[in-house]
Formats: C-alpha cells, structure tokens, sequence
C-alpha cells in the first residue's frame, strides 16, 4: 500500500515540477518590465498566500474537511511559489528568498 502511494505521490511532485518548469521557461518571453520587478512580485504573491488567504481560513470556523483541503492546496500553490522562484535564471538577493523561505514556512506550519 505505501509503495504505491509513495509512487503516485513521486510521479505528482515530478508532474507538477514539470510544470512549474514551463512556467520558467514562459517567463522568459514576458514583458521586461515583469522580469526585472519579479524581486516585487515574488513576495507580494506569498503574502497573498501566507497573511491573506492562509491565516484568515486557517482561522475561520468553515468545516473541518474542506478547510483542510483548502489549506492542502494553498500549502502546494506556497511550495510551488518557492520552486518557481529557484529555478528562475535571474538572480533575486537573498532577503527575497529569505523572506519566501519564512513565508513558506509558516504555510507549511
């Protein structure tokens, strides 16, 4: 039973990496103004996911099933945020994946 879980929960991670890595590869023809903002971006998004939308449903008296789930699928959107970020070509300074590292965290928690 553990294996195949453990199988169709490696060829998930793999699909969604796969993923994520078009989404590196889109971002290359996008706007230069987008490209050389994404230290802005970056953040912005993961506070929308950590202090906006986490802390406010992880707080909320929805029911207990779907508030789990809802809190599954913002942990994944905060992981992918951070593969994203460190696949990226271009250099973003530390505090910027210090400060999504922090974040991250926080969802995970």
């Amino acid at each position: 039973m553990s294996r195949s879980w453990s199988r169709r929960t490696l060829s998930r991670s793999i699909g969604e990496v796969a993923k994520i890595n078009r989404r590196v590869e889109e971002f290359k023809d996008l706007h230069d103004s987008l490209q050389r903002n994404l230290h802005t971006y970056l953040p912005l998004a993961m506070d929308v996911i950590a202090a906006g939308v986490y802390q406010k449903l992880k707080a909320s008296n929805t029911p207990d099933a779907s508030r789990q789930m809802t809190l599954a699928a913002l942990r994944k959107k905060s992981r992918s945020l951070m593969v994203f970020a460190g696949m990226l070509r271009y250099r973003l300074s530390l505090d910027v994946y210090s400060y999504l590292a922090c974040l991250d965290v926080e969802v995970a928690l």
